[in-house]
């Protein structure tokens, strides 16, 4: 419930501070809330840990909508948002499938730490490959002036 809520506020917040740092922050605040779960000595803990995550995932969901619009071709946006609005949901349904079989497993403090280990390493994926569209663009203009500049 605090994803939906929070959601709008978040697209302001993330249109102010730009993608790469919404997608930084609420990658990593997703991942530590979830690893938080496993050290919660109570049910009421584990609520508020879930309202927390859904603060941080609320970033996710405009950001990633907006990354798309940055990214894409505009003759395929609503195709690329069309997909990205269907991973959410199937994703939420496959981890579901883990967690449970993790949860057999190892016990469900432990397999509920997997989640939040793969937001924390898309997290540093997000931190070292994430480019913004505009700088990318600068520099290859750069580059093609050079090429024009030294051409004949």
């Amino acid at each position: 419930m605090t994803c939906g809520l929070a959601s709008i506020y978040a697209g302001h917040l993330v249109d102010f501070k730009g993608t790469k740092w919404g997608l930084i922050i609420g990658c990593a605040f997703t991942g530590i809330f979830y690893i938080l779960h496993s050290f919660a000595p109570n049910f009421n803990t584990i609520l508020l840990l879930a309202a927390l995550t859904g603060l941080a995932v609320s970033l996710n969901l405009p950001t990633v909508s907006k990354s798309i619009v940055e990214w894409f071709p505009q003759n395929q946006i609503t195709t690329a948002l069309g997909l990205e609005r269907i991973a959410f949901p199937v994703g939420g349904l496959l981890g579901a499938i883990l967690l449970l079989y993790l949860g057999n497993l190892f016990g469900w403090r432990k397999a509920i730490i997997s989640p939040g280990l793969m937001a924390l390493l898309g997290t540093l994926f997000i931190i070292h490959s994430y480019q913004n569209k505009r700088k990318i663009n600068q520099h290859l203009n750069l580059i093609q002036n050079k090429q024009d500049y030294f051409s004949f």
